[in-house]
């Protein structure tokens, strides 16, 4: 999937008719990525083992962001963006060959039959008709659309209405991405004191809260320091 994404992301480089065509595939392909390295968690480590694993691995996905905006900044400045999706590539190369060569398989229990579409089409259908599943799965769905309007409205909201710097953009996006990792720390903390369901309804409360603070200061008198106090709690209640 890394290797799909980083192809896609080269053809992306030059064709810009092709963007609206490859914008799928590209998004499948991390978000296979995504559910990838959970189910790897899910093999390897018990439930509560996998819930503090999570936050961890939630947290280093986090830590890219504070890298890749400051990166991204100064390749844009010093050559072009595109030669950022050609950094992509190679990551994309990089990270494929390591897993082949260095990753064993974690499935102990492999089934031929599993990809027939009407194997799948059973599994859909019941998850479909799981509350605890549907329950979860849109509210971690709405939380990370806030999230991901954020990551794209953010450079027109700072860049564009706050008059910041390239530079300046990305070290305040990095220290919004902080409010995730801190989250994440505390769930690995207190998840095995006060529970998983707990604990996330704690977190939404907090999503929600600063969500609405943020909606109301933008409203009343947006600035740079309140905007990004409200993502940076937000994210903390994501975490």
């Amino acid at each position: 999937m890394r290797l799909r994404f980083g192809v896609y992301r080269l053809l992306f480089q030059r064709h810009d008719f092709t963007n609206d065509l490859l914008s799928f595939p590209s998004a499948f392909g991390i978000g296979s990525c995504t559910v990838l390295v959970r189910s790897i968690i899910r093999d390897v480590y018990t439930e509560s083992q996998a819930i503090g694993m999570l936050a961890v691995i939630a947290a280093s996905m986090t830590l890219s962001t504070l890298i890749a905006p400051v990166l991204g900044g100064a390749i844009a400045e010093i050559v072009s963006w595109r030669h950022i999706f050609s950094l992509l590539v190679l990551l994309g190369l990089s990270i494929g060959a390591a897993v082949l060569i260095w990753i064993p398989e974690t499935n102990s229990n492999t089934d031929s039959e599993a990809l027939r579409l009407r194997r799948l089409a059973s599994k859909f259908q019941h998850c479909w008709h799981n509350r605890a599943f549907l329950v979860y799965t849109l509210t971690i769905s709405l939380v990370w659309s806030a999230f991901f309007l954020f990551i794209v409205e953010s450079s027109f909201i700072y860049q564009g209405e706050f008059d910041v710097g390239l530079r300046t953009f990305a070290l305040i996006f990095a220290l919004i991405s902080q409010g995730y990792i801190c989250g994440s720390y505390a769930t690995k903390k207190l998840v095995s004191k006060v529970g998983a369901d707990r604990l996330i309804s704690y977190g939404l409360a907090v999503s929600t809260l600063a969500l609405m603070l943020l909606t109301l200061s933008s409203l009343i008198n947006p600035e740079p320091i309140s905007v990004t106090t409200g993502m940076f709690v937000f994210l903390f209640g994501c975490g």
